[in-house]
């Protein structure tokens, strides 16, 4: 996934995987994936994913949710605070 964020470009292909953190299995409604990374230039973003009624859905008409995406920048102490609660001491 792509996106650019003011003028900082978010690259899921192109930047470095740090550690990855599910909950649920896939297609569950619930269903939760993060994923922290870190861009060349040395920003961290998480990849996330979720099902229908997870934090990620997206809203397609009044009363329809879908699973949904997004990109989140955040700080240094941010993908510290993140790993810390969801990668084992070895990632």
């Amino acid at each position: 996934m792509y996106k650019r964020i003011k003028n900082i470009r978010y690259d899921t292909a192109l930047a470095k995987p740090i550690g990855r953190w599910e909950n649920g299995h896939v297609g569950e409604p619930d269903w939760v994936s993060e994923t922290l990374y870190k861009t060349r230039s040395g920003a961290y973003f998480i990849h996330a994913e979720g099902g229908e009624k997870s934090k990620y859905a997206e809203q397609v008409s009044l009363d329809t949710w879908s699973k949904g995406e997004a990109i989140v920048p955040c700080a240094l102490s941010e993908a510290r605070r993140w790993a810390m609660e969801h990668l084992k001491p070895e990632e």
